[in-house]
């Protein structure tokens, strides 16, 4: 009961607040742009939290059970190109000139109305498949972190627990879009971002404690010649998650500034181009925290699954995870799997509320 009041008590809060913020909606730049309104810290809370997301974590997960520290490591020089951007207005300045509220509209300014058309449908095709990919990996990952059953049934009726968790919140998160729009979402991403802050630290104090530097060490320490989860500069034979990996993505950071349609608005919600440029400096140091707490949960579950010190737990794990038919999604819940016995009480009510906000 302690585990699921810290998942609901903030879920009532979110809820509550996005039905009050409905009533400050009056117009399209409201609906659209959070009224072009919003300040530095504002935007360095909704846009973290709208950052974080399940399949994020999963693969961030899946990541660091590969790769370790090191793609970490590798991954710092994504620090200053973020910051070179950032300081310089790249994009953000000249975009916030057109006085735009969509990058639909931009294209169609930019190039042309049957331009706006196809990149349109180029959108919505490709939010289809996406809508039919995400969603059920975060379902899976609330099913196995949670421990429900895979399926419910209901007289002679066997339906999917993933359809039925798919359905409860794509349907809250549309109601709360389309009602509410951008405003509503930006100041309940606000105040969901404040709420799971404390979360992290508490979690990160309590794996820190929890696991000892020597027993990661000694868990991670065991990998094969050219394929270190500690020596950045001993990873050449990794064949996925190397320093390639990392270049294509700083390439892709650059090349797609501000092209993502999931955050066009935060692009747009600024009262001024310096605000969105404070937030975006800032957001270097609020995603650290985030960043740590999900690091810190991978190298625990590892450490978790093969160190002696914790082998009875690991037997637990594998154990339910054998029961898991299909090798691609065994490796995707390994690690809510090992939350769900790794965690003590509270702990992973924080870690479920964190990811359902």
């Amino acid at each position: 009961w302690i585990d699921w009041t810290i998942v609901i008590v903030p879920t009532i809060i979110i809820a509550g607040l996005a039905v009050v913020m409905q009533s400050y909606v009056r117009s399209v730049a409201d609906f659209m742009a959070g009224s072009r309104v919003a300040g530095r810290y504002l935007i360095t809370n909704a846009g973290a939290e709208m950052g974080l997301t399940v399949v994020g974590a999963v693969a961030v997960y899946e990541l660091v059970q590969q790769a370790g520290f090191t793609l970490s490591w590798w991954g710092k020089l994504s620090i200053p190109v973020g910051l070179i951007m950032t300081l310089w207005g790249f994009v953000a300045y000249r975009y916030r000139e057109t006085r735009v509220m969509t990058l639909a509209q931009f294209f169609e300014i930019r190039y042309s109305k049957s331009f706006r058309v196809f990149a349109g449908l180029i959108g919505f095709l490709s939010g289809v498949i996406n809508y039919g990919i995400f969603p059920a990996l975060a379902s899976r990952f609330f099913i196995y972190c949670c421990g429900f059953p895979v399926e419910v049934i209901i007289g002679s009726i066997h339906i999917p627990t993933m359809a039925i968790i798919m359905a409860l919140y794509l349907t809250a998160t549309m109601t709360m879009t389309l009602t509410g729009g951008h405003l509503t979402i930006m100041v309940t991403d606000c105040v969901g971002s404040l709420i799971t802050v404390v979360f992290y630290t508490v979690i990160i104090i309590v794996l820190l404690n929890m696991f000892s530097w020597s027993q990661i060490e000694t868990a991670m320490s065991g990998a094969p010649a050219g394929q270190s989860m500690l020596n950045p500069f001993d990873t050449g034979a990794a064949k996925d998650f190397n320093i390639w990996y990392v270049l294509i993505g700083l390439l892709g950071s650059v090349y797609g500034r501000m092209t993502w349609q999931g955050g066009h608005a935060f692009n747009n919600c600024a009262k001024s181009p310096h605000e969105a440029k404070m937030a975006g400096i800032l957001g270097c140091w609020r995603g650290a925290g985030q960043g740590l707490m999900g690091t810190l949960i991978a190298i625990c579950a590892f450490t978790y699954l093969h160190h002696p010190d914790f082998a009875a737990g690991a037997a637990k794990v594998r154990e339910l995870l054998q029961a898991v038919p299909d090798d691609t999604i065994r490796t995707q819940v390994t690690t809510a799997v090992t939350l769900s016995q790794m965690l003590p009480t509270g702990v992973l009510g924080m870690v479920v509320a964190t990811f359902l906000l």
